[in-house]
Parts: structure tokens; C-alpha cells; sequence
């Protein structure tokens, strides 16, 4: 079985965060990658960050078309239906048309680029197909790894800390935390109690902090979630924000 480079992927876990700009006004928090399909994969992420500086954020068409999707960028944009949500609220916040079009063109040029003004941030840094797949713990030595759980132990406190100090850092107008199955860590990291907030008939959720506004979203590709409730959110952002 092939194996996962262990100090590589030890300094990816506690060095990569994510896409695009850090100093942008609108970042995106969500819980982990999608990805992480197979070991080979996982070994040529780590590469490309190794490649690419080992750097806090990448730019995710630059990483992504290194990994082989650039279809996700050029020619006919493949939609991905995460980012399709979370474009439309940055769209509707900059008072700009969201149809599919406007959408794709977006995540072409202008979604979590490394000079963009909006970023995408992941709280767990290894990706994973979903919650129910755990490779790591065959494929690696490393004692932290050995489970899902203990991952998770192992991480969370960490990676919570920095985000929220990052956040402190640069001061981003609006930060949109998605999955409401995760609010005891996006109240953590925003240090604020949040208010409910009924979106096109769903529950968001909302604080404000100095300068940031926060919201905890629902995850874009939840049972029933429409496009126009992350419109009504990127909305409400731009006129209360």
C-alpha cells in the first residue's frame, strides 16, 4: 500500500488553511475539503503546497489546475456546487447580477484567488471524501491520525485559535462560516453570541464584532437550501455590514 510522506503531511496539516486573500474583505470558513480520494491524491496535494512556498492560503485555480481540475476554471467552467452558493453571496454583496453565468465567471477569475478580495478557509486541513472515509490512519505513522476522533481532538483547539487570530489580524468585513452542524466551533472562533436569522425560510445565523460581521450559513449542498438564500444573505450583509 502506498504511503502518505508523514512530515510532509504533518506541516500541511498545521500549515495550509486555504484559498485566496487573506487581507480580502469576504472570507468563507467552512469544516474540511472535499478530495482526499485516494493516497496518491492526498501526496500530490501535499507536493503542490510544498511547490508552492508552503504557504498559509493558495490560489485554488493555480492549486486545482496542478491537481489536475482545471476544468473547474477554463473552457466550459464546471460547476461545483459548494462554491456555486458561496459566489452568489459575494455577488450579492457587491450588489452584482448572480445568475449561472455571473457565477461562473466568477469562479473563473475572481473566487478565492490569490489576489482577489474574497477568501476560503477550512477549520480540519485534510481533505476527505466525506465524514464516513478515514485513509489516514492506514496510510500514515502518525499517532494523531489514527482515527477520525483523535484527529479531530488533536486539531480542533489549534486550528480554531489561529483562524480567530487571523481573523483579529486583518479584519475582514464579512466572514461566512457554512454548516450549521458546527456552531459550537464558529461561535468559538468568532468569540460573539450569535442571533437566528430566517433566510427564504431557512435559519441563518448572525453577530456582529468590531468591525467583522459574522454568519453561520447552512452548508451549501444541504437537503433543501436554495440559491436564494444565500442571495438573501450576501443581501442582508451588504445592508447591515
Amino acid at each position: 500500500m502506498e504511503l502518505l510522506n508523514d512530515n510532509l503531511l504533518e506541516a500541511f496539516a498545521h500549515g495550509f488553511y486555504g484559498y485566496g486573500n487573506l487581507g480580502s474583505a469576504v472570507w468563507f470558513v467552512g469544516m474540511e475539503e472535499g478530495g482526499g480520494d485516494s493516497v496518491g491524491e492526498i501526496n500530490k496535494r501535499l507536493e503542490i503546497w510544498k511547490r508552492g512556498g508552503r504557504q498559509l492560503t493558495e490560489d485554488i485555480a493555480e492549486y486545482h489546475q496542478a491537481l489536475g481540475q482545471g476544468y473547474y476554471f477554463s473552457g466550459a467552467i464546471k460547476n461545483q456546487p459548494t462554491w456555486n452558493k458561496l459566489i452568489r453571496i459575494v455577488l450579492a454583496f457587491q450588489d452584482k447580477p448572480s445568475e449561472l453565468v455571473d457565477v461562473k465567471a466568477f469562479q473563473k477569475s475572481e473566487f478565492a484567488r490569490r489576489d482577489s478580495d474574497n477568501c476560503l478557509l477550512e477549520l480540519l486541513p485534510l481533505p476527505s471524501p466525506s465524514t464516513s472515509h478515514w485513509l489516514y490512519g492506514q496510510a500514515s505513522s502518525l499517532l494523531w491520525l489514527r482515527t477520525r476522533d483523535i484527529y479531530k481532538q488533536h486539531m480542533l483547539g489549534a486550528r480554531i485559535g489561529e483562524i480567530k487570530k487571523l481573523i483579529g489580524k486583518y479584519g475582514p468585513r464579512l466572514v461566512v462560516f457554512y454548516g450549521t452542524g458546527f456552531n459550537e466551533h464558529w461561535r468559538k472562533i468568532a468569540g460573539r453570541d450569535f442571533k437566528p436569522l430566517i433566510l427564504d425560510n431557512k435559519t441563518a445565523f448572525y453577530a456582529k464584532g468590531g468591525e467583522t460581521c459574522y454568519f453561520i450559513a447552512m452548508h451549501p449542498v444541504a437537503h433543501g437550501v436554495t440559491k436564494n438564500y444565500f442571495a438573501e444573505l450576501g443581501r442582508h450583509a451588504r445592508l447591515n455590514c
